[in-house]
């Protein structure tokens, strides 16, 4: 237990993700497999069930501690946690004896069956033998409050480093072993290390998906000419109501300076699809041996959050895997990607959040069908057999993705420029003669051109070991008061980096460990991808790929904007 403890101490106090998963694989590399399945379920979120009421374990603690009932109270309102104040008031024990963890799960799974005397007694002689982090660790397992430091992501990650196994075949079996614990009394005894650990089979192959393909992007700012002052701010706000681009389009003939830049990268327009990008969740959908999956790009199984899904997916011929995007769908426009996050992770899911945003499945390639793997298959063949699947699918959750008719990159450019309006990402481009195992430059993410904005640098932070000023949080003008919109990393050369760390200790006005709040007086021009609406943040808003373009040295504060521009765009 002590080792447990210490575990879950370091990963609340890791600074990243990669500092998570070197704990978890040092953790791990060295356990008995009965300690290694015991702490898996921990860190998987299948802790035992409360079982003592909170009043029965406050009675106890007072009869151990001899504390009058007013100063357990008044340390419960400072302390904030149950399991905290029973850790800080039970007496120090006597003796340490360091039981493994397993030892401790079983004893927790067997207290739903003891009377209430044993089960006072085996919980008060376990406090006398447990250390004080032990001790804490343990009182939240009896008040169901032990929350796991780590998302399944990064477990996954690092028991894939450590096993050598294929991060989405671990990522299925713990899915399906995770499931069979919860519906085995609520013990999770279905997640084990030992079924997780085991080399991959046949029976593994039917969840697999292909590898997500590299799409490099094509950013506007790279080309753009320099835009005039009053559209500095950004585009328009996006029209709530218009035809939808999933029909057919006109083609443009408007000529654009980024044609010029395309036909130099990517030569002649020829021999290249084009289609709408959406900022959805990049996803894969699997009908294989009867079972359905469905993948997103970060390698997380989320079938069962998306059960509009599978009634189209069982249309779909056995041995078919397509890909697309996640997207909601509301009021007959596509949503974006952050409305149908809150789905996944979710243990249940209410009718009142599926009605509210149905998810729709929009295809834009056929990877495998009848269980033939299409990848060596040219993107126009690939295409051609989608086309024809699509046709077979009589489901509202499935949408086809259509090509963009264009002859030239001129053309296509005048598309391009109505990404905003459609809240279309960008286009997706594909050589139609490559196949999707092709090496990189056959598969482009041409962005659209993104929201521009001004702002005033209000705090600044320190980079990790260095006295240069790194981190930088922006703010716009509302009622005469600057108000803190975003957070950016400098894009600074070094030079200008140096200038601008000199500016910030001169001009501070208060001081937080590495964070200084600054004099208002520099002007940054911020580029932003998407704007959505939070509760979260004070604006009342977040915004999406937040970055630094420029230090505007010849700006003053007054010129920078105003808030009530941005809260336009996100209504």
């Amino acid at each position: 237990m002590n080792r447990f403890a210490r575990l879950l101490e370091e990963l609340e106090l890791a600074q990243n993700a990669e500092e998570q998963v070197t704990l978890l694989i040092r953790y791990f590399r060295d356990l008995p497999a009965d300690e290694k399945t015991a702490a898996l379920r921990l860190l998987g979120g299948n802790a035992p069930k409360r079982c003592p009421e909170s009043r029965q374990l406050s009675e106890w603690t007072l009869e151990l501690s001899g504390i009058p009932e007013w100063l357990f109270a008044e340390s419960a309102k400072v302390a904030g946690d149950a399991a905290e104040t029973l850790a800080l008031l039970l007496p120090f024990p006597a003796g340490h004896e360091n039981k493994p963890l397993v030892y401790w799960l079983e004893g927790l799974e067997l207290l739903p069956l003891m009377d209430a005397g044993l089960r006072k007694d085996w919980i008060c002689d376990s406090w006398r033998e447990l250390g004080p982090r032990e001790r804490f660790v343990f009182n939240r397992l009896l008040c169901g409050s032990l929350k796991s430091p780590v998302s399944p992501g990064i477990l996954l990650t690092a028991l894939s480093q450590l096993t050598g196994i294929d991060r989405a075949i671990l990522t299925w079996r713990f899915s399906r072993e995770k499931a069979a614990g919860d519906g085995g009394g609520g013990k999770g005894t279905g997640l084990s290390y030992e079924m997780l650990a085991l080399k991959e089979s046949p029976a593994d192959a039917h969840a697999r998906p292909y590898p997500f393909p590299c799409c490099p992007v094509l950013e506007a700012e790279k080309y753009a000419p320099e835009p005039p002052r009053e559209n500095r701010l950004a585009q328009e706000n996006p029209p709530q109501q218009q035809e939808s681009p999933l029909a057919q389009q006109n083609p443009s003939q408007q000529e654009n300076p980024a044609a010029h830049w395309l036909e130099g990268r990517l030569g002649p327009a020829a021999g290249w699809t084009a289609q709408w990008q959406w900022a959805g969740i990049p996803a894969q959908i699997i009908h294989r041996q009867g079972r359905l999956h469905v993948w997103t790009g970060r390698e997380e199984l989320v079938t069962a959050s998306f059960p509009e899904l599978h009634a189209f997916i069982k249309q779909l011929p056995d041995g078919t895997v397509l890909e697309g995007e996640l997207l909601g769908l509301q009021e007959g426009l596509l949503q974006p990607s952050p409305d149908l996050e809150s789905r996944i992770g979710r243990k249940s899911l209410p009718k009142k959040l599926l009605e509210q945003l149905p998810a729709i499945f929009l295809a834009t390639d056929c990877l495998e069908y009848e269980g033939k793997d299409l990848r060596q298959f040219t993107t126009g063949a690939r295409r051609e057999r989608l086309e024809s699947l699509s046709e077979t699918i009589k489901n509202d959750a499935f949408r086809l993705n259509p090509l963009i008719p264009f002859s030239s990159w001129g053309q296509l450019a005048g598309q391009h420029e109505k990404a905003r309006s459609f809240r279309a990402e960008g286009l997706l481009l594909k050589k139609e003669e490559a196949s999707a195992l092709a090496a990189e430059g056959s598969r482009w993410n041409w962005k659209a051109a993104p929201y521009i904005m001004r702002g005033v640098l209000l705090y600044a932070r320190r980079g990790a070991g260095t006295e240069v000023y790194t981190h930088f949080s922006i703010g716009a003008w509302e009622r005469g008061k600057l108000i803190s919109f975003a957070t950016v990393e400098s894009g600074l050369n070094e030079e200008e980096a140096g200038e601008l760390s000199a500016f910030i200790r001169e001009n501070s006005l208060e001081k937080f460990g590495p964070v200084r709040t600054v004099k208002p007086g520099v002007v940054f021009e911020i580029a932003f991808d998407r704007i959505l609406p939070s509760a979260r943040h004070r604006c009342g808003f977040r915004l999406c790929s937040p970055r630094l373009l420029r230090w505007l040295k010849n700006t003053a504060p007054d010129e920078a904007g105003m808030l009530e521009t941005l809260k336009l765009l996100c209504e």
